[in-house]
């Protein structure tokens, strides 16, 4: 076998169409152990460098008298591999520590590989979530190391071309930081486009863009549009003086017009792709900030007629308006932030660092006032408000706690801790105020007199407290895995035994019912007041840092290691969201007293707002299994659903929703009558193994059942007389049902059925299933039309006119089928199976649902107007409500959305976008947007 990294296999995935050969990087591989280990590494080592590896590793590479630190970090930016040795030794040292948390933040592909037996939660999560390479001793076992070694070499050789191109872009971004971004260093013409088009290619999935890199092509893109505008102006200065001299000014006019046009054509399509690649990598209001510069860009060019590049525009822009729930950010802490705080009353932010400084925030960003070294220059790990606003707490690694005025000025300071403080909480009353330290103990100060009765009985360190609402209970959170539970007067009642490791924090529910722990086992475990377990989930896969019910009741929040907030339904812990934007791990975070927004904060020292209740989208949560379509409901604004669960539910556009349960185990498709009298719903039964139709009325009262019908009934669809149903079964059977059940009629589609439904008119059936779809004639019963297609079609609609009819098909197409002349489009753009399609009322736009978790929208011409993702699983159908305004999907991940189509319009979306971001441009004057002046009035 030719383990060489230049080996013409070395890359078995690179296509023309993705990334071209690339290359080989400086290094192949960064070797990260620790000496305790170097015999081992060095035979390693050896082995690698026999078959052609180039490694950086630190017994060779670090010249004399060199900055050592800079030299790694150099070595791991130069390598494509993080090949990281694991052992207990390792995983314990600093060094080793540093360099993994530095090849993380530079997005290298991690390898790796476990030499000696360690704990699996001592790893970085990244590192756990990678698969290891298991080695053992060369000497003891020879052939378990070759073998070992050649899974190794393997490993190394997927994705090879992606790899070094993520190198490459690294290195280039790298020196250019380095030189204080020297527009020099930037990348030009073809190299500039090659890098551009790997961002968005399907290779790039494996190596994650930086934020660096993506500042680095976005400026890259700016310098070039700049450039060609340089160019352009030179160039119509020397047209002026020709065509003065020759007479030809509107020739040579023309010829500049239309340079000009293409660089601003060039600039709007790098800004889309920019949008597109930094929303890909999690990143929505910067990839907002990206889209209304594009979108700007396209009001000004009225001239621009381009549909891929409007619909380019228009998905960057809604992608980005639905998507982003950050709107602010505050900067100005030097080091990781560990506390943050809101006024109960005026909004006022407080945040707290381990740069040992205190910041005060007006609530819509700009920077109050600062308290440097407010500690005597240690690190600050928590801060408080009192109850009534006038007092502020903060602990930290002075060992102190120390009160403040609301203003910031200095109150006093309780001593008595005998090592770090961490964490701190206020009584409901103000009057007492409880502390935890790193010395395992809890103290519980009286603030009246500043005095303290000290709370023993953990074994290890104490992180966080919290009282009861009542004010009766205090709650503590420790690394001895238990949760301590004590009177308001200090008197000890239990330790609540359950998770695995640290509890890092606690926090009771508004109504003081419940309480939450999380910590480093990545659960939340939620406990009545008497310390009976209620129930526990996981959350995280990585330590919760925080947890906290929002002030409403409505929430439990959860901040961890992992970069991630998380919102969770606080009756069913059904996940709401993830909050996705933090560059390091999140330490702390506080909702706002009105519970519209949370503010968070870690080790990326930036303070980012969220906000919690989305102008443009809704979450409708109830279904405990997969969603599989939605229909037009009875009433006026409501929309019925059908479920996994075997529920199908009627919903208002508030959210609110009853859930019809029959004798169906799994409801698959249900239909509203025409004249919205009456509901019917088809599916399986479980325990008798056959499908079932169900009758509802209009109030989702049962009225009754209409059959069994095959294994299951897949499509159910009442006709426009109200009277008739049509039932198609997993058989392949169509039958035609009475109100009260009687069978009309039965037809055979020959292959397995998807979908049933009624032209506008009711003259005539369309059965779609494997192979195509078929047409009948529903006074007669004869088939009409047979439209054979190559793939499976899932799903129908016809147009309100009824001269087009529309279908989703398993080869990832929308078909377009013209009645009448039988004339077929089908149009391309989904890359997962199309399993939904409907025309909006006025027939002028399709939406289609995908496998790919994506929804477009397409003119009735067949052109694309945008496409946006939102679910976390496959979009299985869509309906628009509204009479076309908006438009509701269901997915695979139990969810429906409704997502508001007002933004598809250019100029509605540059409002809402520019109203989304006033406080964050506010605060950052030195942005595109603010400094171009995009959102300013007028």
């Amino acid at each position: 076998m030719d383990f060489s990294p230049t080996s013409s296999d070395a890359s078995p995935d690179a296509s023309p169409d993705t990334v071209q050969e690339s290359p080989r990087s400086q290094y192949d591989l960064f070797v990260s152990y620790s000496r305790r280990n170097k015999v081992f590494v060095q035979q390693l080592v050896e082995r690698l460098r026999s078959v052609g590896y180039k490694l950086w590793v630190d017994w060779e590479e670090i010249p004399l008298l060199s900055q050592w630190r800079e030299e790694i970090r150099q070595g791991i930016v130069a390598a494509d591999n993080f090949l990281y040795i694991m052992s207990p030794d390792s995983v314990a040292s600093a060094e080793c520590t540093n360099e993994v948390d530095c090849a993380i933040a530079h997005n290298k592909r991690l390898v790796p590989i476990l030499y000696q037996t360690v704990e699996p939660q001592t790893v970085n999560h990244k590192i756990a979530d990678v698969n290891w390479v298991f080695f053992p001793d060369p000497d003891k076992e020879p052939d378990q190391f070759e073998s070992a070694f050649t899974d190794l070499c393997d490993s190394l050789s997927k994705d090879l071309d992606a790899v070094r191109v993520h190198t490459r872009l690294l290195t280039k971004t790298d020196e250019w930081l380095h030189h204080q971004q020297d527009t020099s260093l930037l990348l030009r013409g073809k190299n500039l486009a090659f890098f551009e088009q790997w961002a968005l290619s399907p290779a790039q999935q494996s190596s994650s863009l930086t934020e660096q890199q993506r500042n680095y092509l976005l400026a890259s893109r700016q310098a070039e549009t700049q450039q060609q505008k340089q160019t352009l102006r030179q160039q119509r200065l020397a047209l002026m003086v020709i065509s003065s001299l020759l007479l030809l000014v509107g020739l040579f006019a023309t010829v500049g017009e239309m340079r000009r046009r293409t660089a601003v054509t060039r600039e709007i399509a790098a800004l889309t792709t920019a949008s597109a690649a930094t929303l890909a990598q999690g990143y929505p209001l910067d990839g907002l900030n990206q889209a209304i510069q594009a979108g700007h860009r396209q009001q000004q060019a009225h001239w621009l007629k381009q549909p891929d590049l409007l619909a380019s525009v228009r998905t960057a822009m809604v992608t980005a308006l639905y998507q982003t729930q950050e709107y602010n950010r505050l900067e100005g802490h030097n080091d990781w932030i560990y506390g943050l705080a809101i006024h109960p009353t005026d909004g006022t932010i407080v945040s707290a660092s381990r740069d040992g400084d205190i910041k005060y925030w007006e609530p819509s960003g700009q920077l109050r006032q600062t308290l440097t070294d407010a500690h005597g220059g240690e690190a600050i790990n928590y801060v408080r408000y009192s109850p009534d606003g006038q007092m502020i707490a903060s602990v930290g690694e002075d060992s102190l706690v120390r009160l403040w005025t609301a203003e910031g000025d200095p109150l006093h300071t309780l001593k008595g801790h005998q090592d770090f403080v961490l964490g701190l909480a206020f009584s409901p009353d103000g009057n007492a105020l409880a502390s935890a330290s790193d010395d395992g103990t809890v103290r519980l100060w009286n603030l009246t007199n500043q005095t303290s009765i000290e709370l023993t009985g953990h074994k290890d360190i104490v992180n966080k407290m919290a009282f009861s609402p009542d004010g009766q209970l205090l709650a503590s959170a420790s690394d001895d895995g238990t949760v301590g539970l004590w009177q308001s007067d200090g008197k000890f009642l239990k330790f609540l035994a359950g998770h695995g490791s640290w509890v890092m924090d606690v926090a009771f529910s508004p109504d003081g019912t419940t309480l939450a722990s999380a910590g480093d086992d990545g659960t939340v475990h939620l406990w009545q007041q008497d310390g009976t377990l209620i129930t526990k989930f996981l959350a995280h896969d990585d330590r919760i840092n925080a947890v906290a019910f929002s002030p409403d009741g409505r929430w439990i929040a959860t901040a961890s290691r992992d970069r991630t907030i998380k919102l969770w339904h606080s009756q069913d812990q059904t996940l709401v969201r993830t909050l996705r934007q933090h560059r390091g791990a999140i330490q702390t975070f506080a909702f706002t007293p009105d519970s519209s927004s949370l503010l968070s904060a870690g080790r990326d020292s930036v303070v980012r707002f969220w906000a919690l209740d989305l102008p443009l989208t809704q979450h409708y949560l109830g279904h405990q299994d997969d969603v599989y379509s939605v229909s037009l409901g009875p009433g006026a604004g409501e929309w019925v659903s059908t479920s996994a669960d075997g529920s199908l539910r009627i919903w208002n556009q508030a959210g609110k929703n009853q859930a019809l349960q029959g004798e169906i185990d799994t409801v698959y498709h249900a239909s509203v009558s025409p004249n919205g009298q009456y509901i019917v719903s088809g599916g399986s039964d479980d325990d008798t193994n056959t499908g079932l139709v169900e009758l509802w009325d209009s109030e989702g009262r049962p009225l009754r059942s209409l059959g069994r019908y095959g294994q299951w009934v897949v499509s159910v669809a009442f006709g426009a007389e109200n009277q008739t149903i049509a039932a198609a079964t997993d058989d392949g059977t169509v039958y035609l049902l009475g109100l009260d059940g009687t069978v009309k009629h039965t037809l055979a589609y020959g292959n397995p059925v998807f979908n049933v439904g009624f032209s506008p008119d009711g003259q005539h059936m369309t059965v779609a299933g494997e192979g195509g779809l078929q047409i009948w004639n529903t006074q007669t019963y004869e088939k009409v039309e047979q439209i054979d297609y190559p793939a499976s079609v899932y799903q129908f609609d016809y147009s309100p006119a009824g001269d087009l009819l529309a279908f989703a098909a398993s080869d990832n197409k929308v078909g377009l089928w013209t009645v009448g002349s039988g004339d077929l489009q089908t149009l391309a753009g989904h890359t997962g199976e199309v399993y939904g399609v409907e025309f909006s009322p006025d027939g002028q736009l399709l939406a289609s649902a995908s496998a790919d978790k994506t929804i477009r929208l397409w003119q009735r011409s067949g052109d694309a107007i945008a496409s946006w993702s939102g679910h976390q699983d496959a979009v299985l159908d869509v309906k628009f409500f509204q009479e076309g305004q908006s438009l509701v999907s269901a997915s695979y991940d139990d969810t429906l959305i409704s997502w508001d189509l007002s933004v598809l319009d250019l100029d509605r979306a540059m409002a809402v976008g520019c109203d989304w971001l006033q406080d964050y441009l506010t605060n950052h004057p030195e942005s595109d947007i603010a400094q171009q002046g995009i959102c300013s009035d007028g």
